[in-house]
């Protein structure tokens, strides 16, 4: 075309953009939500459904203080495309105080993704389904640190599926985080090297009551662990927690801690402290090399 656009400057008086609004806009290389001056009656503006999806060229995305929330559809939308899905160019992301929550896919695709910055006071609560899926096996982020901020309370199901280079993840100190969703840490189904594959380095936080199906599923396996600690906050375990499809490569743990009251079976319990045994060879934990169990 003679006249393509490259860089897109987002007004304070624009209050809205359609679901696939800039979807597949190929040339682009910058957005940039413009600063507001009067944050009191700032409109916040809500941001379609896939509508920077396939921008495959973006490399810089510049926030500014602009109030935001996302549609209803970007929360309804299909497997494969999120807000700022695909965008192949984006190797850093800021994500600012204003944003509350993270919609489905958000930046699933966007597998040159190494960075991933949080503002310094965030107020996040909810990272949804497949926010940061790596897309596929072959196409993983390569990003290694991953920290997710005190204001964090739940983490839906496979948020950061193949996000196999992750090797370290931080929990802010103070936090709130109460749920993990079906493989929120892994992946829900029999896919090997679909988990963090190489994670070795995760404090869980004394206050996560809720761990669904598969939390962990196919991770841990890249690495050995000295010991991990699962919180005695605990209310709820579900099945395969830690765990693989696959028999000869099961998490690589060498000591866990879980709460007393843990069983091989599924269901509410109350924990009553720590214990070493009982759980390997159960629906519920399966390790390679752990001692103690």
């Amino acid at each position: 075309p003679d006249h393509v656009c490259t860089h897109l400057v987002i007004k304070p008086n624009v209050t809205s953009i359609a679901d696939k609004g800039y979807r597949d806009a190929i040339y682009l290389r910058s957005i940039i939500f413009e600063h507001t001056q009067n944050l009191v009656n700032d409109t916040p503006i809500t941001i379609g459904d896939a509508c920077f999806y396939n921008c495959t060229r973006v490399n810089k995305i510049i926030w500014n203080n602009r109030k935001m929330e996302f549609s209803d559809s970007a929360f309804l939308n299909g497997y494969h495309e999120g807000v700022l899905g695909n965008i192949y160019g984006l190797v850093t992301i800021f994500i600012p105080n204003q944003l509350q929550y993270l919609p489905p896919r958000f930046l699933m695709g966007c597998y040159k993704l190494r960075n991933v910055y949080w503002g310094d006071n965030p107020s996040c609560q909810f990272i949804s389904r497949y926010a940061f899926h790596g897309w596929s096996s072959s196409n993983e982020p390569p990003m290694t640190n991953l920290h997710i901020p005190n204001s964090v309370v739940a983490i839906d199901t496979e948020a950061f599926k193949s996000c196999y280079n992750i090797t370290e993840i931080t929990i802010g100190a103070g936090n709130r985080l109460k749920y993990l969703g079906d493989a929120a840490f892994g992946n829900v189904h029999s896919e090997q090297h679909k988990g963090l594959h190489t994670l070795a380095k995760l404090i869980l936080p004394n206050s996560i009551r809720t761990m669904r199906r598969r939390t962990f599923f196919n991770s841990f396996q890249g690495n050995e662990i000295d010991t991990f600690v699962l919180p005695s906050s605990l209310d709820y375990m579900d099945d395969e927690i830690l765990w693989s499809w696959y028999t000869d490569d099961h998490p690589h743990i060498k000591k866990l801690y879980v709460p007393v009251s843990i069983t091989k079976s599924t269901g509410p319990r109350k924990h009553k402290g720590y214990q070493t045994s009982g759980l390997n060879g159960g629906n519920i934990v399966r390790c390679n090399y752990i001692q103690h169990l």
